[in-house]
């Protein structure tokens, strides 16, 4: 009979919030810390190694050079497209659309050529941060080259090569001559002890016809 009416007593005996709390929460605290450690190590990671994607955006202002420089609405453009003020906006939209004023936008900004330094672990994209950058630069049609390897030796000359071949030593400011065609460099950053080879890679804008 004592032992059935203990056995109920401890059967209703309240829960201890403090004590659950203690051994479920409290006690595995190192395993929050491995987890907080392991979440900023990944984020690390993922910050360093991961390539950058920017979202650039333009606008293109109309004004009409006889109403004071007021604005044009967008009502009016529609309504009025196809003249405004002796201004034939259709050849206007023509004109930026154009092959020759886009290749010169390319030129201009030097998007043809992409700047890269390998790593370790991946080959990161600098465009104009690069170390070592390209002045100016006449690529023989006849042999198609697509990319320079360069690696700045301890006098301050540049190595040369391609996937296949080495092409020689090149100087800063002094044009370099080769069978695929010539090259002007220049420095970039001040120092680039600290870098890995730049990749200097050639791309064609022109849409094939």
């Amino acid at each position: 009979m004592n032992k059935e009416f203990n056995a109920v007593v401890e059967q209703e005996k309240p829960l201890d919030l403090r004590l659950l709390f203690f051994i479920y929460i409290l006690r595995p605290w190192y395993l929050y810390v491995i987890g907080f450690a392991l979440a900023g190590l990944v984020a690390s990671f993922y910050l360093r190694y991961t390539t950058p994607i920017y979202l650039a955006k333009a606008q293109l202002l109309i004004k009409s050079p006889e109403s004071g420089g007021q604005d044009l609405t967008q009502a009016f453009l529609l309504n009025d497209i196809a003249d405004l003020n002796g201004t034939n906006i259709e050849n206007e939209l023509l004109v930026l659309k154009s092959r020759t004023l886009m290749r010169n936008v390319v030129d201009k900004l030097q998007l043809n050529i992409r700047y890269e330094i390998e790593g370790r672990v991946r080959t990161s994209e600098t465009y104009l941060d690069s170390p070592i950058l390209l002045d100016s630069f006449v690529i023989d049609t006849a042999n198609q080259l697509r990319q320079i390897q360069i690696e700045e030796q301890n006098d301050g000359q540049l190595s040369l090569g391609t996937v296949k071949e080495k092409l020689g030593t090149a100087k800063y400011g002094v044009w370099f001559h080769s069978k695929f065609g010539d090259f002007l460099f220049k420095k970039g950053k001040d120092n680039v002890s600290d870098e890995g080879k730049i990749l200097i890679s050639f791309l064609d804008p022109t849409p094939q016809d």
